[in-house]
């Protein structure tokens, strides 16, 4: 797999710590995925919501070490060689052969990350302490 950083955007979020933070909560309902996460030092949250979830997993960070760039970015949205081009790869997973507009995102945490393939873009809330 090829570096991260080449192949993925930073999905900025304004009002927040420049670090990475704990992901504290994965709650999944069948039509969306919320996700929580929180900054150390800092009394707010940020609030992930996923629509139109395919999938998602969620890894201790040591497992999804090829995300991680030199920036230490918590927010990406993938490009290329992530987590759906090597299910394209396995062939095994047949949504990711057949649909071109399924986006997949990664959020890195201190000790957990998580990965979504989705069908729309996420909203991000922010609630500051």
């Amino acid at each position: 797999m090829k570096d991260f950083a080449s192949t993925a955007d930073r999905i900025l979020v304004s009002g927040i710590p420049d670090s990475t933070p704990i992901i504290t909560a994965v709650y999944y309902d069948c039509s969306r995925l919320r996700v929580t996460v929180e900054f150390e030092r800092w009394n707010g949250c940020v609030y992930i919501e996923f629509s139109g979830v395919e999938g998602f997993r969620v890894l201790d960070e040591g497992d999804l070490s090829n995300f991680y760039a030199d920036d230490n970015f918590w927010f990406r949205r993938i490009r290329t060689n992530g987590w759906l081009d090597e299910q394209r790869c396995l062939g095994g997973y047949l949504t990711a052969k057949t649909i071109e507009n399924l986006h997949e995102f990664v959020v890195l945490g201190q000790d957990d990350c998580l990965n979504v393939f989705c069908f729309e873009e996420p909203r991000v809330s922010v609630e500051s302490p």
